[in-house]
């Protein structure tokens, strides 16, 4: 409740700066130390002096409650200053002149006008408070007999100037943490800012990278057949054997661009998640029907073993997508004639679809950055080519819809996807 009650006091770093906060920690202790001070020249028989700071802390009660609870801090930071040198000229003419705690109690006004005045004042505020220090040692020089002998014995002496003491260290020790704690904060924000700025040029790069090579790939091809359609002619097979060729690489380029648009709008944050009961077999027939001829073209059966009462609730747009994108690369870096199977159950309130090929799998150095645009492009078995752009978005989209994606794989022996989202 202390603690609460303090941090409420010295008020809140999103509502405060630094030096408002600075500022309001002074002070309250330097409140705290001027009502005891008060006491103690009660107690030591300084009837002056104990009047005195008892008026000096309403003054700075009265200061703290403008700066924190009406919002002026360079006022209230301007009248402290004065407040306080008017007490350390009262204070050094009557409690022991050099010998007492006036010089210290000076240094520490001095690092709070350091910590918390305006930039443009700081300079004035320092030569006043030096100033008013050096005037009162030199006319004591001059006239030892303008200072009162405040202290009645050694004690009182030792005690007055070690508590003095102890108070200005730990004021120091307060302004330098807050300093401290403060530009570390910065540092940090700094440093993640670069490092978001590095991880952004790096993903500039290749996404140029991508336009400017997988893009326009297939467009150079078109125009190439094209320009030989003009200059040979070709017989049935060799123009039905380039056109295959060049619908898949059309097709490659087409899922490539979808996934470019679906990724900048991402980033944007112009995808919306609108969510509704989905029915999971259906989806994941829907998905093997679409990618059926690509499949038999590699002669790669699909399987599917789905529970048929499965449901989740989810963005079908972006499912579509997530399955699409697996399914694609499944049969890209599957072997000719080889097998894939979609899988999906409930398990803990969760539905969990895997996908399941006996591929090329993902070596261990790919593997850490699979999900992310460090990853360098990649052939499938017959040579498509493959950018890794759809598991980065994929990935994205099941963060959104509140479920997750993760993979296992062994280079040479497959790999298996799983997607898992909560249940309808």
């Amino acid at each position: 409740m202390i603690k609460r009650s303090f941090q409420y006091l010295v008020g809140d770093p999103e509502e405060f700066l630094l030096q408002s906060r600075i500022f309001h920690t002074f002070s309250l202790i330097a409140i705290i130390s001027i009502f005891g001070q008060a006491l103690f020249y009660q107690f030591t028989r300084l009837q002056e002096a104990s009047l005195l700071s008892a008026m000096v802390g309403l003054a700075m009660t009265g200061l703290f409650y403008l700066s924190r609870f009406k919002n002026k801090l360079h006022l209230a930071v301007s009248l402290t200053v004065i407040a306080l040198s008017i007490t350390h000229v009262f204070g050094y003419m009557y409690n022991a002149g050099i010998a007492g705690n006036a010089m210290l109690l000076s240094v520490e006004t001095l690092f709070l006008v350091l910590l918390v005045v305006p930039q443009k004042q700081r300079f004035f505020w320092f030569l006043l408070t030096v100033a008013v220090l050096l005037v009162m040692v030199y006319l004591e020089y001059l006239n030892p007999g303008i200072v009162k002998k405040g202290y009645h014995d050694r004690t009182e002496k030792y005690v007055d100037l070690v508590v003095t003491y102890l108070l200005a260290a730990v004021m120091i020790y307060i302004g330098a943490v807050m300093l401290r704690n403060n530009y570390n904060k910065q540092k940090d924000a700094a440093e993640n800012k670069a490092l978001k700025l590095t991880h952004s040029n790096q993903e500039k790069d290749k996404l140029f990278s991508i336009i400017s090579h997988d893009l326009t790939a297939p467009m150079a091809t078109v125009k190439q057949y094209l320009d030989l359609l003009q200059a040979v002619e070709l017989d049935t097979e060799e123009r039905k054997t380039i056109e295959q060729s060049l619908a898949r690489s059309l097709n490659e380029a087409n899922t490539l661009l979808n996934n470019l648009l679906l990724w900048a709008k991402n980033q944007m944050h112009l995808n919306y998640v609108q969510l509704e009961t989905i029915h999971i077999k259906a989806l994941l027939t829907e998905t093997v029907d679409l990618y059926r001829v690509q499949a038999d073209h590699k002669k790669i059966s699909i399987k599917m073993c789905v529970e048929d009462d499965l449901h989740v609730k989810a963005d079908q747009n972006m499912l579509n997508v997530v399955f699409r994108n697996l399914l694609n690369n499944a049969i890209k870096f599957s072997h000719l004639g080889g097998e894939i199977e979609f899988r999906a159950f409930s398990e803990n309130n969760q539905c969990v679809i895997s996908l399941k090929d006996h591929g090329i799998g993902i070596t261990g150095d790919k593997q850490d950055k699979i999900f992310t645009l460090n990853i360098s492009s990649s052939y499938g078995t017959a040579n498509e080519k493959g950018t890794g752009l759809g598991l980065i978005l994929s990935k994205d989209f099941m963060v959104q819809l509140g479920g997750d994606l993760w993979f296992n794989s062994t280079p040479w022996e497959g790999t298996t996807f799983y997607v898992s989202l909560p249940n309808a």
